[in-house]
């Protein structure tokens, strides 16, 4: 499938609404975390989490924010890439979808010509004193 459309999850994740993924956790310990695809009605909220990997794991996996501190990076980082593969799909649509609909509303400036931009590096002040 193409970039814009990404490849949809296995069909039982689906089915399920999500899986499940273990963690292991800073001092070796280990649990189960059911990784959950996120309604339609979450995106916009998924959508302000993309910069903090807490709160994406807060929404995915019903624990605090707080909780991401307790895992072993790798183990972070592996949670992180199953909860972006588990939404992707249907995510990255709906994003395309919020685009189309902005385009729509508010149509991009035209770009400008080259010739607007400047030939020479800006010349410094002058130290006159």
């Amino acid at each position: 499938m193409s970039e814009n459309n990404p490849k949809p999850v296995n069909p039982m994740t689906t089915l399920n609404g999500g899986e499940n993924f273990t963690v292991t956790k800073r001092d070796g310990s280990t649990e189960v975390l059911f990784v959950k695809q996120l309604p339609v009605r979450k995106y916009q909220q998924y959508l302000e989490a993309q910069r903090d990997e807490a709160k994406m794991i807060a929404m995915a996996c019903d624990k605090a924010e707080e909780y991401c501190d307790a895992l072993a990076p790798e183990s972070h980082e592996a949670l992180v890439e199953t909860i972006e593969r588990v939404n992707e799909s249907f995510f990255q649509r709906w994003i395309q979808r919020m685009r189309s609909r902005a385009e729509k509303l508010v149509p991009a400036e035209p770009k400008k010509p080259e010739a607007a931009l400047p030939t020479s590096p800006p010349k410094p002040p002058s130290s006159a004193a």
